[in-house]
Parts: structure tokens; sequence; C-alpha cells
């Protein structure tokens, strides 16, 4: 209670403060920040999605986007690094379109379905909605499918007194079925379902004013709800503001309050107050950011790092950087259930702490832009998925405290008129505390990308190449590492426009047909195919 009692205070004083506040330092509409997005953060043990996961690009609107990518269910997500890399000039957006609608059918059966719309007035309100289905099921294996169903509504509006409102509520049914096992024990049900409810709502400074301070406040609620009796609530609070003394120096003051209590078998709560205080100094050819990560848990104080330094060495074309940084990361239920469905352990509400320390290089010269970096990282109390041995067709939880050197590299290589070359490289080195291996991490991935737009930007075409070696599972029979096959994963899209407003697309993912296994006996989907209709509007 007194943790909460200090957190309520703090966030009470920031508000109280914040409101005083009316201004905020507006950027520049002329740059653009490109950094890779293959960094790898503490959620290293993200999952393979053990479903089809598309993007798409079938209409870029003013606050909306939606992007049309290739269907790669071998795909890891990695967070960006929290670096600002260089800033580099961009040429005129294209025409922006209010809604899109896109439709389609694929192999193994999957029916697709997402439509979007988003209106804005005289940077006065916006509102916007979006509608998403997406399901496949296997024949081929017993009980393999999934379903995604997702509804999302928002807006926001300006005021006269310069300040903006924002806010958006979510509804998500989440299905899967166990099916690494042949034949599930009498009364197990094969369905995983997770019923997400979701609110958000920020609040901000929507111009700038005489005191030079930017401000922001806002929180998070979610409700997640299982079809085995399990429930967790999830309420995020933060509060920031930004004083300017001048255009190369400022301090920025972030606190919060991360609450979020899960009932299971038992219940159990846990709640993490931060308090981050920065100040940056920037020049024509460097950039210095100097902070401290103050966090609180039930338990436990921390003291964590917030250092970053980048320095222009010849404009553009070359930069380097180095960086220090710490922090605590909540490991919810719903934080798991995303990297694997398929938990059968019990969970209890942990953190993870990490810090890591980082160096790098990045720039572009001419057509190609480039991005290399090193780092160490270590992790205490970091989760490990392994198979249950008392329940095999799914997963329990082991947690290790590791350490991780990594070196990755982007470059980005603009080689004509509509035709790219994007290639991403990242390869780890772990050391486990307890663990014989740190299950289901692969050291190696790589990602290959050739891109053309062409016939005045009615055709796309796009290849993609996904690499992964090897990684190890725990047999839950033998206890003993068990090595997975690597993966080789060839991706290829179409997407033709026959006029502004009406198109089709086609996607052929996994073309060498592997059952890559993200996680032990949960063969991917293999060969899989899409296509359809889009348009915009």
């Amino acid at each position: 209670m007194k943790q909460l009692s200090y957190s309520a205070f703090f966030i009470f004083l920031f508000v109280c403060c914040a409101n005083e506040l009316t201004a905020q330092k507006e950027l520049s509409t002329e740059k653009v920040e490109v950094f890779t997005n293959f960094q790898a953060t503490i959620r290293d043990q993200d999952k393979q999605n053990i479903s089809p996961v598309i993007k798409d690009e079938a209409a870029k609107m003013q606050t909306m986007e939606y992007n049309i990518g290739l269907l790669n269910p071998a795909a890891v997500a990695y967070d960006a690094p929290a670096i600002r890399p260089l800033a580099m000039k961009t040429d005129k957006g294209p025409k922006a379109y209010n809604g899109f609608a896109k439709v389609g059918y694929g192999i193994p059966s999957s029916p697709y379905a997402n439509v979007g719309y988003h209106y804005a007035q005289d940077d006065k309100f916006k509102i916007f909605a979006n509608v998403l289905h997406h399901s496949a099921k296997n024949k081929s294996v017993q009980n393999q499918k999934f379903s995604l169903t997702k509804i999302e509504l928002g807006g926001g509006f300006n005021t006269s007194l310069n300040f903006a409102a924002d806010a958006c509520i979510k509804v998500e049914d989440e299905r899967y079925n166990f099916y690494s096992v042949d034949s599930l024990p009498a009364g197990v049900e094969p369905l995983r379902k997770f019923n997400t409810t979701a609110f958000g709502v920020k609040v901000y400074n929507s111009d700038e004013n005489s005191l030079g301070v930017d401000y922001e406040a806002g929180f998070d609620f979610s409700n997640l709800k299982s079809n085995f009796d399990l429930k967790e609530n999830d309420f995020d609070i933060r509060l920031k503001a930004t004083k300017w003394f001048s255009d190369n120096f400022s301090f920025a003051l972030t606190t919060g309050n991360h609450l979020t209590t899960l009932t299971d078998s038992i219940k159990s709560s846990l709640s993490n107050f931060y308090l981050r205080p920065a100040v940056t100094f920037s020049g024509d050819m460097f950039r210095i950011l100097a902070g401290v990560n103050l966090v609180a848990t039930n338990d436990e104080f921390k003291v964590l790092p917030d250092l970053e330094a980048m320095v222009s060495v010849a404009g553009n074309a070359f930069g380097v950087y180095a960086g220090w940084y710490g922090d605590v990361q909540k490991n919810t239920y719903r934080s798991l259930m995303q990297q694997n469905p398929f938990i059968v352990q019990d969970v209890t509400l942990t953190n993870s702490a990490y810090n890591r320390i980082y160096g790098g290089i990045r720039g572009r010269i001419g057509a190609i832009q480039y991005q290399g970096e090193a780092g160490y990282k270590s992790i205490s109390g970091m989760p490990l998925f392994v198979n249950d041995s008392l329940r095999p067709y799914g997963f329990g939880l082991v947690y290790d405290d590791l350490k991780i050197f990594d070196i990755n590299g982007t470059v980005i290589l603009d080689l004509a008129r509509g035709l790219q070359f994007t290639g991403l490289v990242k390869y780890n080195i772990y050391t486990t505390d307890k663990e014989k291996e740190p299950w289901h991490l692969p050291n190696l991935e790589s990602n290959l990308g050739l891109s053309l737009l062409t016939l005045n930007d009615k055709l796309k075409l796009k290849a993609e190449v996904y690499l992964a070696d090897a990684t190890y599972s725990k047999n839950y029979e033998t206890l003993k590492p068990q090595k997975n096959n690597a993966l080789l994963d060839l991706s290829f899209e179409a997407a033709y426009r026959f006029s502004e407003y009406l198109g089709i697309f086609f996607q052929l993912n996994n073309l060498p047909n592997s059952k890559y296994k993200r996680y032990y006996n949960t063969p991917s989907y293999g060969l899989n195919i899409l296509g359809g209709v889009t348009a915009r509007f």
C-alpha cells in the first residue's frame, strides 16, 4: 500500500503541473527518421506466428496507415532500436484516402476481410474505425486452426486552448487450438479462446507556447478473459513533460504506474512505478542524452541508466552512436500469450530487468542507407518456454538469467526508381545461467527483400527470403535439448491497381513448404496462398 501511495502522490503532482502547460514544440514536416525494426529487445523470445500473418498497403490515410506486406508465418517481430537516427529529406507523400477495404480467401482455408475508415475536419476533430477478421484451418493437421476478429473505434479533437485529446476502444477475439499431439486427454478441450477489451485516452498540447513546454498525459486499460477462467486487468498511466530551454537543450520528465492483476489458479498483482528524468544536448554534429530510469516495484527499487551519444562524422553519410539503457519489463499473461498461446502452466506476474550497452554506425551514401550495431545485454528473470511434462500438448515456463552479445546490420539500397533491396541480419550469442540452452531462441536471423513498383505505380512485386538457424527445445520426456530444424522461407507478393480505387492482390508464402517448429512439436502452416480484391476511397 505504501508503494501505491507514493505512486499516486507523484502522479497527482505531475497532473497538477501538466494542467498549467499549454504548448508543444512543433516538429519539422520535411524530415523522416529511418531505422531498422530488427533490433532485439528483452522480448527476444517473441514467437514465430503459428498462424499466417498479413499486412497491406491498399490505402494510406492521413493518420491511419494500412500496409500490404508478406504473409510470413516464420516472422519474428523485434522492436525498433531506442536510437534516434539521422534525419533525411523526403519526397511529397502520396495522396491520402479516407477509407480502404480488402477481402480475400486463401489456402489452407483462410478467409480474410479488413475494412477501415478515417475522417478529419479542418484539424478540429478526427474519427476512425477498423474491422478485421482473419482465420485459417489446416485440414491436414488435426486441430490446427486459428481465428482473429478485431474491432477498433477512436477519434480525437483539438481545442482553442491549444490542447488536444485522443481516445480509442478495441475489442479482440483470438482463438487457437492445441494441435501438437494427435489426441488430447479426456476432458481437455482443444480450443483456447481469449477475449480482450481495451480502452485508451491521451491528452497533449497541440501547439507551441511561450513556456517552451510539451506535455502528454494518458492511460491504457485492458481486460483479458479466457475460456478457462483466467482474467487479467492491466492499467498503465503515464505522464510526460519536456521543457525546451533552447532549440539545442531540453529537460524531460516521464513518470507512470503500470498496475496488473491476474486471476488464474491464484490471484497475483504487480505494480511498476517509474520516474525518468533526462537532459538532451544537441548541435549540428552531435546529440547527447543523459538520464536515469528509477523503477519501484512491489518489493524493490532499481536505479538504471539512460545514456546515449551520437556524433555525425560526415553529415548524413556517416555517424557513430553508443548508449547504455536499463529497464524493467513486466511479464503479463497477455504478453506471454502473444508469444505462445499454448501456455498451460499457472502464471504468476513477474518482472524481467535488463541492461544493454550498445554502439554502432549509420548513415546514407547516395542510394545506400545502412546501420550496423553491436551490443551486450544482461537479463534477469527472462521467461523461456518449455514443454510441460504432465500436459505435453502445452507449454510451461522457466525463468533464467541470460547474457546476450548481438551483432546486427541493415542495408536499404535504392537500385532504380521503384526498385529497392532491403537486407537485415542479426546474430546472437547466448549465455544461460541455469538452463542448458536458451530454449526456442535462434542465434542467426536474416531477412532479405526485393520490391518493385512499376507501371505508373499500379503494379507492385515483392520477394522476401527469411532465414533462421536451428533452435533447441527441451524434450519433455528426456528433459534433454532437442535440436529443431533451421528455417528457410521464401515468399512472393503481387498487387495491381486497375484504377485509382480498385485492385487485386496475390500472396504466395513459404514456397519451400517448411514446417518449421518455432515451439516444440508445433509446426507452421507451411505453404499458404492468399488472394483477393482491394479498394480505397
